[in-house]
C-alpha cells in the first residue's frame, strides 16, 4: 500500500468480503483466512508481549481478547515499525488509518502513536472512519497521501 487511499480501498475490500465496485477479486474463504487468527493459544502465550491480545491471520493481526480498550476482537490489521497502522472492524465497518515516518524504539506506543490509538477507540464507539480527520490533520493532498494541499 502506497498511500491512506489505497489501504482504504483495500480494507473496504475485505470488509466486502473481497468485492470491489462491483467485482470479485478475492473469495470469501480467502478473505476470512486472511482475517482469522491462525496462532495457537501456546504462540499467543509466548509472544504475549508484542501480541498485545491479538493472533496473526494470514498477513496482519486479529484482536482476539479486548486486553486494551481499542482491541475489539475480530479487529484485523496490521502496526509496522516505521510508524504505520491500518486496522478494520468488520462488526462495525470501522477503517482506521495512520501513515507516518517516525519509527518505534520499542513495544510501547509512542505518544504520537498512544494519541491516534485513543482516536482509534473513540472511532470504534462511533462508528467514525478517521481517514479524512488524519489526512486534513497532516495537510495531505487528496488522493496522494502525501504534501500539503496547495
Amino acid at each position: 500500500m502506497s498511500t491512506a487511499d489505497d489501504w482504504l480501498a483495500f480494507a473496504r475490500l475485505l470488509l466486502n468480503g473481497g468485492e470491489a465496485n462491483g467485482r470479485r477479486l478475492l473469495r470469501p474463504a480467502s478473505v476470512s483466512r486472511m482475517t482469522t487468527n491462525h496462532l495457537t493459544t501456546a504462540q499467543r502465550d509466548a509472544g504475549a508481549l508484542f501480541l498485545e491480545g491479538q493472533g496473526w491471520g494470514y498477513g496482519g493481526q486479529v484482536d482476539v481478547t479486548p486486553a486494551d480498550p481499542w482491541n475489539v476482537p475480530g479487529r484485523y490489521g496490521s502496526v509496522g515499525g516505521s510508524g504505520t497502522a491500518a486496522h478494520l472492524v468488520p462488526s462495525t465497518g470501522t477503517v482506521t488509518i495512520l501513515l507516518t515516518q517516525v519509527a518505534m524504539e520499542d513495544p510501547t506506543p509512542s505518544p504520537a502513536d498512544a494519541g491516534f490509538l485513543a482516536l482509534r477507540g473513540a472511532s470504534l464507539t462511533t462508528g467514525a472512519a478517521v481517514v479524512t480527520a488524519l489526512r486534513r490533520a497532516e495537510g495531505t493532498r487528496p488522493g496522494t497521501g502525501i504534501g500539503r494541499e496547495r
